[in-house]
């Protein structure tokens, strides 16, 4: 059933309500509580509470997957705890950021696919290191026997339940804006001629009432974003050659680096310059080779060696997709 929390007639303890619709409320409620600023915050404001509280137990997780990793010897713990290591990496990097930044920006949609992205990365952590410190501290919430025991230690993936259950609310909650309905209507015109509309949906939503917000607008906006998460993405492949020790996987990642270098530095600058000055074949030329490009960084990955950037690449391609096909809109026009 469907129902509608609105921010002027919440119930004078909304933290309590709130907390009612996860699987951990005493976790929930002392956790909110904690902060000052849950006393008046809204639903969108406890999301960001949580978030930023998982932020800090995930900093914590990370800093102790590194020292049990220059601890111990054991090879295949440490196997385990590098897969530790690169997970936790994405998500106080990337991933919580990300969330963070939705939720803020009153985009639940974003914020929860961020949050099931920090979902995955622990479950990875959790099965490479079963029975070591870090899987107490990575525990599942599945767990029957572990479960009095995370009511009176707060784990990292309960945390991270209660977050998206939140998250989940706050997408149920009516934002207060102007209703001239133009702006909206035109993205959700826009996002159905595209290839992935809840994509280009939860990219678009959250500028609807922006000004003059036109369908060049639209496609400067998603190609602006092509470019910040293929800035990303490099960011992340140059900081993984550094930590790396494996050689077949360092020249992988060495040569995805190649590739998205041109692509940060000038073909999506160059495409987004095209698109202001309404040369759309140039820009969509432009953007549409960064997907190539994504999905040959990709490829480069074979046999034993398995992409660390499957998500990140797929994200960079479907997203210059979605701006293909606005770019498409503008030029039969």
């Amino acid at each position: 059933m469907v129902f509608f929390l609105a921010i002027s007639q919440v119930s004078s303890d909304l933290i309590g309500d709130t907390c009612k619709i996860t699987p951990s409320y005493n976790l929930c409620v002392t956790t909110l509580r904690s902060d000052p600023q849950s006393s008046t915050a809204d639903v969108q404001g406890l999301a960001r509470i949580a978030a930023a509280k998982l932020q800090v137990k995930g900093t914590h997780t990370m800093n102790q997957i590194k020292k049990l990793f220059k601890g111990t010897k054991d090879p295949k713990l440490q196997k385990g705890l590098k897969i530790c290591a690169d997970g936790y990496n994405i998500i106080v990097n990337y991933d919580l950021p990300e969330a963070l930044e939705a939720i803020t920006k009153g985009n639940p949609k974003f914020a929860e696919g961020a949050a099931i992205d920090v979902a995955r990365e622990a479950d990875k952590c959790g099965k490479g290191v079963k029975g070591t410190p870090v899987g107490s501290s990575n525990n599942s919430v599945l767990c029957k026997k572990e479960k009095k025991k995370m009511k009176k230690n707060p784990t990292f993936l309960l945390l991270l339940v209660f977050l998206l259950h939140i998250i989940l609310l706050s997408s149920l909650v009516p934002v207060t804006k102007c209703d001239d309905g133009d702006d909206e209507d035109l993205i959700t015109k826009i996002c159905k001629k595209t290839p992935f509309e809840s994509l280009c949906l939860s990219v678009l939503q959250p500028i609807s009432n922006s000004p003059n917000t036109d369908t060049k607008g639209l496609a400067n906006f998603i190609a602006t974003t092509v470019l910040k998460n293929a800035t990303d993405t490099l960011n992340y492949i140059q900081g993984l050659i550094k930590q790396t020790s494996d050689p077949q996987q360092e020249r992988a990642l060495a040569n995805c680096a190649e590739l998205y270098i041109p692509v940060v530095k000038y073909e999506l600058p160059q495409a987004i310059e095209a698109l202001s000055k309404g040369q759309f074949g140039f820009a969509k030329y432009g953007i549409s080779d960064v997907g190539k490009l994504a999905d040959a960084c990709e490829k480069g990955f074979s046999g034993s060696t398995k992409s660390p950037l499957t998500d990140r690449n797929k994200l960079v391609r479907n997203l210059s997709d979605v701006a293909v096909a606005i770019i498409n809109v503008l030029i039969k026009r």
